[in-house]
């Protein structure tokens, strides 16, 4: 299990499952199960996220809860506009919050199709 490629002229990763092989010891089993886990509180999170798009404080709270997880298998980048929409949410600046968070639904679909593709899909 490797990190996958967004595009061929993009060499920035998806996700990754080294900190997930590192806790599970190189179980493959248990990164399965977490990124399972993983796939499941994404998509819980989107459906939130969709809900309360309009509400800075619970964007806020439910990033902020995704934040951990986000950060052991999403690239930086992720951790990075999670960060940015957390700041746009505390100073109630809706709009940009709502465009970033757009941006960030978009990606973390992709990033759900990818672990469904590479790492969830039965042999």
């Amino acid at each position: 299990m490797t990190a996958t490629m967004n595009n061929v002229n993009q060499p920035e990763y998806l996700y990754s499952t080294a900190r997930l092989l590192a806790v599970g010891k190189g179980n493959p089993e248990f990164v399965k199960r977490m990124l399972t886990v993983f796939v499941q509180q994404m998509n819980d999170t989107t459906n939130q996220l969709n809900t309360y798009i309009h509400n800075p404080e619970q964007v806020y709270l439910i990033l902020h809860q995704a934040k951990p997880s986000i950060a052991d298998i999403c690239n930086p980048t992720m951790h990075q506009l999670i960060e940015k929409i957390e700041i746009l949410a505390k100073h109630n600046h809706t709009a940009d919050m709502i465009k970033q968070v757009q941006v960030f639904l978009q990606r973390i679909q992709e990033v759900i199709q990818a672990i469904h593709h590479f790492e969830l899909a039965e042999d």
